[in-house]
């Protein structure tokens, strides 16, 4: 009499059994499934999406679980295998480019805020580490992004221009306020650019200065007015520690344009005398 199987043995058989099927049958199966699968793409497509949809978190947290407990067995596979699974990533991508960009479009047009959201957690949680690359990358490619940049304004002048405007103009608080707080930690550093500077184009800067008086007399002299009025003390001050300092210097100007005023005086008299001389002998 044959022994009754339990349902375990039942299951374990009939999966042994399907097992050696599938083992003998590899590629008429495989035929089978790849005619059923051109002939219902559409259909297939649509199992295989809602599928994802349905199990999407489930199939994140099974693969998050299965990298983190088989960490060195993925990498080892990965260096064996390095140049295959490369080229089969870019064969891939290669192949799937415009889809992958459409999809990567469509998914971020969809999600913006959840993308900013995950950008700014990751800078937020990366700084430093995101500052060190950014500083190393830039020493190491000095004289290339140099070139770059300066190709890039050539090329864009009016659309920076008008960025630049639009930016300044929607943050104008911001900035004054970041322009302050600079000027005031950086107050030495700030002077001794600008005296660099000054020194460096002493001649330049008195034309422009020149010029500017020259085209707009009325308006600068309005401006230094205005400027006198409510800055009386600290003008005053000014113009007295210069005093202080240059003495000597204005002493000695003072001495020569007296001598230039005496000598015109000398000159004009002496003209006045030599008609009158013309005059008395006609």
């Amino acid at each position: 009499m044959k022994k009754k199987l339990t349902d375990e043995e039942k299951k374990a058989r009939k999966a042994a059994s399907a097992k050696a099927y599938r083992e003998a049958n590899k590629e008429k199966i495989a035929a089978r499934a790849k005619a059923y699968n051109e002939a219902n793409k559409e259909k297939v497509s649509a199992r295989q999406k809602a599928n994802y949809e349905a199990n999407k978190d489930k199939r994140v947290a099974y693969s998050k679980a299965y990298r983190e407990a088989n960490k060195e067995k993925i990498a080892a596979h990965y260096e064996a295998n390095k140049e295959k699974i490369v080229a089969q990533r870019k064969a891939n991508y290669e192949a799937n480019k415009d889809k992958r960009v459409a999809n990567s479009k469509a998914y971020r047009e969809a999600n913006k805020e959840k993308i900013a959201a995950q950008q700014k957690a990751y800078r937020e949680a990366n700084k430093d580490k995101r500052a060190a690359y950014h500083k190393a990358y830039c020493e190491a490619n000095k004289e290339s992004l140099a070139a770059k940049n300066k190709a890039y304004r050539e090329a864009n002048k009016e659309k920076i221009a008008a960025r630049n405007k639009s930016y300044n103009k929607s943050n104008k608080e911001n900035l004054a306020a970041y322009n302050k707080a600079y000027r005031e930690s950086n107050k030495e550093k700030i002077a001794a650019r600008k005296k660099s500077y000054n020194e460096a184009n002493k001649e330049k800067i008195a034309a422009w200065q020149k010029n500017y008086r020259k085209a707009n007399k009325e308006e600068s002299q309005l401006y230094k007015k205005a400027y006198y009025e409510a800055n009386k003390e600290k003008v005053s001050a000014q113009h007295k520690a210069y005093y202080e300092a240059n003495k000597d210097k204005l002493a000695a100007w003072q001495k020569t344009y007296r001598t230039q005023e005496q000598e015109a005086l000398s000159l004009l008299q002496m003209i006045g005398e030599f008609s009158m001389l013309n005059e008395a002998t006609k």
